[in-house]
Formats: C-alpha cells, structure tokens, sequence
C-alpha cells in the first residue's frame, strides 16, 4: 500500500481527489446518471494534437454531433438528430462495473432491430485476427467494389481473459483501419467509446458483486481477506483499463499480477494515456445518459432506450442485497484506503472528467434539449423497442464451425456479407441472433 501510493500521480492543478457526493454513482446506470451538472474542469484531457492525431481524426471530430436534425421520419426517437450511417463499427470496451450490462442490452437491442449484427461478450484473439483480416480484405483489397452489405457491427469488448490484447492490437488496428477508411473514402465510420467510474464507487461496486460472496466460501477469507479492507487490489481500474483480466488482480489476495499492478505508476499511465487518446468517447459513469446520447450523434445508433441491468451479487442469497453500510461501516476508512491503494485509478478518472467537461461544453443548446426529452422517455422507449424487433429473432446455433455447415441462415436483415456474418457468429459461439436478452446474459456470470 505504501509503495503503491508512493508512486501517486502528483497533484493536477486545480483538480483534487475528492468527489462532490451528489456526482458518486449509487450503484446502477439510473443512479449514475441522474447527476446533470457538468463535471468540475480540470487542466488535463484525452484530446490529441492536431499534429499528432491519425489520418482522417479531424473529419471524424468534425462530424462527431452527425448531419443537421433529419425529417422526423428517417429518425425513431425525438430525441435523436441522426440517421444511421451507411457503416458503422461501434467498439464499446467495456470494464466490469461501468455501465457496460446495461450497455450490451442496448447493442442487443440494436441487433435485434436489424440494425447491426452484435459480437460479444468477448472476442477472442484468434476471432480479433480472422476479422480485421476479412474487413481489410472486403474494405480495403484494392479496386474492387465494396460489398454490397457493408458492415454495421456493435461489439462489445469485455474487459476479460480472452480480451487482454484490447489495447496492444484492437486499438492500434483501430488507428490503422480508420486512416485506411479515409483514404479510400469508404463510408464506415469506426466509433470507440468506454466509461470510467469515480474509484470508490468502482471499488464498491465491484466486492458487492463479487468478492463478499467470495469470502464467505470455505477458505474465502484466506484467499480473497477479510472484508472490503482486507481485499483491496492495488490500482485496480487503471491496471485493468489497460492490461485486461481484471480478475487476475481483483481476485485471490495471493495473486502474482497483484505485485505488478502495485508496481503501476507514471510509464504505465502514459501508454494508458495514449491509447485513449484514441477513443472517440472515454465517459465517467454518470453521464451515462450523456455518454448514450453523443454515440447515437455520432453514428445514428437508433435504439438507446434503457432499463439499468444490476447483476446479482455472486455467493450472496437472493434475499440478501448487501448495501454499502453494510460493507463499511467506517465510510471514510474504506474512502481513504481506496485513496491509498489506487492513486492511479483517481488519476484515471480526474482526466476523463476533465476531457468530458469540454466535449459536454462545445455541445450545442438542442443538445440539453434533447437528453432531457430521452431521460424522461428512456424507460418507456426501451420497452417499446422490445415490442417492435423485426428482425433478429431467432435463437439458437446457426453455424458448426468444425464442419462449415449453416444449420440456420442469418436473417437477411443483419447487416454485413456472409463471410463477415459468420466469422463473428463463430466468434460469439455459433449464435445467430440472441434473440431475447437471456442468452447473453447467461454467456457469463458477470455483469453490469
């Protein structure tokens, strides 16, 4: 602990660690999001210089807020002022604990629509490499004509084992694809976003679902200590955010990855630094609302409405929801040992704040108009997009990938070409649509 927080981030001017109460999320996306004052500026963001930002990151900034409001026709909420593009990749990294559960019933609700085809929970490495190869090839392979489908994907990057090589090869395959795109002037837009949460809440959030339940098992308290003060990894959303496998240091207390994520310090949080630089979207949790809105300015991603998703706590019984006074009855000890162990997540989330403070600002005065008319229509939206799915319904394995066989054809309404179709389909376990929400949620135990 002590070596942890000897290598703290020195102090940003103007920005210090302490959170207004009303801006620490109470728990699910609903509660996060109800604080509608901006964030407190800070002096450092995620903007990357003009001189340094890839081939064709000034036209994407430029067309960030989407074309001029459309007929009321073309769009499926009031709320919107964005038809979907012709091409979309919507890439959303989502670390446990920041929104990213209710998040993936969001794309889900977009596959179902027809409007995109969803890859996730995960994405293997071996299924990263075999569909970057197919779109360079269909997208990029020279003078050819483009397919006929382009692709419209939303995928869901869960910050897990098999997504550890997110930041080491998606995001610069990300900075590669969006260059080649411009060049060739192919109508795809790639969009990468995430959240961050305020590090005590995160940390809070986490042993709840997770680690309490632990602890009681036979020999829990051995492997995973005792109580919220007897686990507390070192780091645990900044080390995460960039390594991937958060449950190799949020687990076991004897865990080897531990040692390295108390060695985070400066190096560490320049490359994470750098690699966000090239998210399009990097949201703390609380503007969750704010966060839905700017991806569907962005894209035209039409299905936003939302009921929050909280998983339950694992090892807990159902009967039992553990709250947070229940987890530390001496608040400020569990504050100030988070501030102890994790000066880098603070670090982390300070400038995500700050970055989102001036994107907020430079947003115009429809667009408060438009998040209040969203937030009073959210939860009835949801339930009417439900009701009104027409295309990707159909559940059920579609695809052997041993044998190559199509037990079942994709909906023609899925956006993509067939080969792209099924390299993902593969990728996610040989489902065609999920159809309704319980398969994806059942895919793994973790959650929001």
């Amino acid at each position: 602990t002590q070596a942890a927080s000897s290598r703290g981030p020195p102090a940003q001017g103007g920005v210090t660690h302490a959170v207004p109460t009303s801006h620490v999320p109470a728990g699910d996306a609903t509660q996060a999001a109800s604080s509608r004052a901006p964030p407190a500026q800070g002096g450092v963001t995620y903007a990357v210089p003009a001189s340094h930002a890839p081939a064709g990151d000034a036209t994407r900034a430029a067309s960030s807020r989407g074309p001029p409001a459309q007929g009321g026709a073309a769009l499926a909420a009031p709320w919107l002022r964005t038809a979907p593009v012709p091409s979309a990749i919507l890439i959303d990294r989502h670390l446990h604990k920041n929104g990213g559960g209710t998040f993936r019933h969001i794309l889900l609700a977009n596959e179902r629509a027809g409007v995109c085809q969803y890859w996730g929970y995960w994405q293997t490495e071996e299924g990263w490499l075999k569909i970057s190869r197919e779109l360079d090839r269909a997208l990029l392979g020279g003078a050819g004509p483009l397919p006929a489908k382009l692709p419209w994907l939303c995928i869901e990057a869960h910050s897990s084992a098999t997504t550890s090589n997110f930041m080491s090869f998606v995001v610069p395959y990300v900075v590669r694809l969006r260059q080649a795109l411009a060049l060739r002037s192919v109508p795809t837009r790639v969009l990468l976003v995430t959240r961050v949460r305020e590090p005590f809440a995160f940390y809070l959030s986490f042993y709840k679902w997770k680690v309490a339940g632990l602890q009681r098992a036979p020999n829990g308290a051995k492997v995973y200590g005792v109580g919220f003060l007897g686990w507390t990894p070192p780091n645990l959303q900044a080390w995460s955010m960039l390594n991937g496998n958060i449950d190799s240091i949020a687990s076991s207390v004897r865990s080897s990855a531990r040692a390295h994520a108390a060695q985070f310090g400066q190096r560490q949080m320049a490359v994470l630094e750098r690699k966000l630089a090239h998210f399009d979207i990097v949201t703390p949790l609380e503007y969750f609302d704010e966060h839905l809105l700017m991806v569907a300015d962005a894209i035209g991603l039409p299905h936003i409405g939302y009921q929050s998703v909280s998983p339950p706590q694992m090892g807990i019984p159902k009967t039992e929801r553990l709250s947070d006074a229940q987890v530390c009855p001496n608040m400020t000890a569990c504050r100030e040992r988070v501030r102890q162990v994790a000066p880098w997540d603070f670090r982390l989330y300070e400038k995500a704040r700050a970055d989102f403070a001036a994107k907020l600002g430079s947003q115009d005065a429809d667009f408060q108009r438009r998040l209040e008319l969203f937030r009073d229509s959210r939860h009835a939206a949801a339930a009417r997009e439900r009701e009104q799915m027409p295309c990707c319904t159909r559940t059920g394995k579609c695809h052997n990938k041993r044998t190559g066989e199509w037990l079942l054809r994709p909906p023609s309404c899925v956006p993509g070409w067939s080969r792209l179709q099924e390299l993902v389909i593969d990728d996610r376990g040989g489902t065609c649509c999920y159809g309704s929400l319980k398969p994806a949620l059942n895919h793994t135990p973790a959650g929001r």
